[in-house]
């Protein structure tokens, strides 16, 4: 019984560590986002399934100065799907994400 709560008290541990939830097909993952202008350089811990308008909406957190520009993202040569997740637009653990902004 002493081993089991020891076994409990680590898995506690580590989902503090990682505070997201895995469902069955889905994966943890990193990807980093890069600005053409190289003012942005920042990487992020999701989930495949994740939608990309919420990791685009995290990094303007970091970032304001982006959300009043108008931008477009690229992975892999090509142009992201802002509603569909990282699995929809082909975007894999540690792809580099570059944004794009053209000034309004």
């Amino acid at each position: 019984m002493e081993e089991i709560c020891k076994k409990n008290s680590e898995i506690e541990k580590l989902h503090s560590l990682i505070p997201l939830k895995l469902n069955p097909g889905e994966n943890l993952m990193t990807v980093i986002f890069i600005s053409d202008d190289q003012k942005v350089h920042y990487s992020f811990i999701c989930k495949n399934t994740d939608k990309f308008n919420d990791l685009e909406s995290k990094l303007y957190k970091i970032y304001p100065e982006y959300s009043k520009t108008n931008n477009y993202f690229l992975s892999n040569g090509k142009t992201i799907i802002k509603s569909k997740d990282l699995d929809f637009n082909k975007i894999k653990n540690s792809d580099i994400i570059t944004l794009y902004c053209d000034d309004i």
